[in-house]
């Protein structure tokens, strides 16, 4: 290696410390300024380099996918499902990606727990995180192996029930806003580009928005990971915003986008985007889905 590519190593590896104890300050990566996380991005890239050191990997001009040696066949299938997600953005959003988006995949549950420190019930498929996407081995929740005679139709369930397109509209999202969004907004739109794509909506008796309690708009904004249904939390953020959505239109969700990476608070590029505050907002869904029986 040269002098100069130890220099730049050293370098990024000093910043990246840097970034991490500011993240550590700051209580999380979705409090870190837009100026830090391009430190934070190369960092973790770095870093995650070296914790799947002993992986193989797979290269196209989108994406870097590191995979176990004994997954070539599952990591392949993934890497086309990755390639037409992206194509779907571009078409959609007309959204390129600047360089190639490193995607880890794991063996197994227990070894993505261990990666990100999850208590033993966590059973998320897929992780979006400081420019990385992280997915569990496919087999893992289909209860199916990849096989020759049963290729395709593994292809289609990894297809409309994985969770990429979850995980590349998190991507999107932070890559348009500078990561200037919340919690429940950032659930809320991953949830909305799943439903426009595959046609999938969480719905489990858990949000039933005619059998369980509602949250409060300052309950989504505040407590969003912290409340006891999760269920609920989701649906809520998810059909809020797609009735402001289909009231609106795209171009003000565009706008709201724009002023986020501006560095407008968000409450402040809402009320810029919509006319009204997010709690009119809110308080107009609510009205609207009581008419309407959501459930």
């Amino acid at each position: 290696m040269s002098n100069r590519k130890q220099i730049r190593r050293l370098t990024w590896l000093a910043l990246f410390l840097a970034g991490l104890a500011l993240l550590t300050l700051t209580k999380g990566f979705h409090h870190v300024s837009a100026a830090a996380r391009p430190v934070i991005y190369e960092g973790s890239e770095w870093l995650e380099g070296w914790r799947f050191r002993g992986n193989l990997q797979l290269e196209t001009e989108r994406f870097i996918l590191h995979y176990p040696p004994s997954m070539e066949g599952e990591a392949k299938a993934i890497l086309r499902e990755a390639e037409r997600v992206a194509e779907d953005f571009e078409r959609m959003f007309d959204f390129r990606l600047k360089k190639p988006v490193p995607v880890y995949l794991f063996p197994d549950r227990e070894t993505m727990q261990r990666r990100f420190s999850w208590p033993p019930d966590q059973s998320a498929t897929g992780v979006y995180y400081a420019g990385g996407i992280y997915l569990l081995n496919p087999e893992e929740w289909m209860e199916e192996p990849l096989t020759d005679h049963r290729r395709e139709e593994w292809q289609r369930r990894f297809h409309e029930e994985g969770p990429l397109y979850h995980e590349f509209a998190h991507l999107f999202l932070d890559a348009v806003t500078r990561g200037n969004v919340p919690r429940w907004y950032n659930e809320a739109f991953a949830q909305w580009v799943e439903y426009r794509t595959v046609g999938y909506e969480w719905r489990v008796p858990e949000n039933r928005l005619d059998q369980n309690p509602i949250y409060s708009y300052p309950d989504l904004r505040d407590r969003f990971d912290h409340l006891s249904n999760k269920a609920m939390a989701y649906r809520q953020s998810f059909l809020f915003f797609s009735h402001q959505l289909d009231e609106k239109g795209w171009e003000a969700v565009r706008r709201l986008h724009r002023d986020l990476a501006k560095g407008f608070s968000f409450d402040k590029a809402w009320e810029r985007a919509f006319d009204e505050s997010v709690e009119q907002s809110f308080h107009r869904w609510q009205q609207a889905s009581h008419t309407a029986r959501f459930h």
